[in-house]
């Protein structure tokens, strides 16, 4: 795609979205969308245990670049969870440390997908979490259609006892985000 295509498209995301860096609140909820230089940031906050964002959240941050389908998806998930049990009669964790980082398996709409994890500081002391789990995929991928699923447990990632269901919102902030990057549509 050239220049011109994709300033195009990132003028009419931020036209659709209000402005870019415009926040979407819904009671414990908070969605952000961001220009960055060559990409577009999307960052969803919920409040943990009913308490409100300003007090305390969970966070899911998406990474697109620009005329890449590649994003990264960092998920309200640590390497603590492994020692979770959401189901003792549910699946066994898949976590395994590799290195640097880790490697697990997620169940997309019944299907296993092996994937590589990094694991990324959260730099705010209102987040739940102080570290999360980062996964690359590509937009459109098993994965990423499971993650942004409306279905229950579409996406299941294999860690502690019984797995933990993960899901991406799908929001205005999160199509604006996308758009701007040339992805969607």
């Amino acid at each position: 795609m050239t220049v011109a295509p994709r300033l195009a498209l990132a003028v009419l995301a931020t036209l659709l979205a209000g402005t870019a860096a415009q926040s979407q609140e819904q009671g414990d909820e908070v969605s952000t969308f961001s220009r960055i230089k060559g990409g577009a940031v999307y960052d969803y906050k919920y409040g943990v245990d009913g308490s409100a964002v300003s007090e305390e959240y969970e966070l899911i941050h998406v990474v697109c670049s620009d005329g890449s389908k590649s994003l990264r998806v960092m998920l309200p998930v640590s390497p603590e969870a492994d020692g979770d049990v959401s189901d003792s009669n549910g699946p066994a964790s898949t976590l395994v440390k590799t290195g640097a980082g880790y490697q697990v398996t997620f169940r997309a709409n019944g299907r296993n997908i092996r994937k590589s994890l990094e694991v990324k500081p959260v730099n705010d002391p209102k987040s739940n979490l102080a570290e999360q789990f980062v996964v690359r995929l590509d937009y459109g991928d098993r994965l990423w259609k499971a993650l942004t699923s409306e279905k229950d447990g579409a996406a299941v990632m294999l860690i502690g006892q019984g797995g933990r269901t993960v899901n991406v919102p799908v929001d205005n902030k999160l199509t604006a985000a996308l758009s701007s990057c040339g992805l969607g549509g």
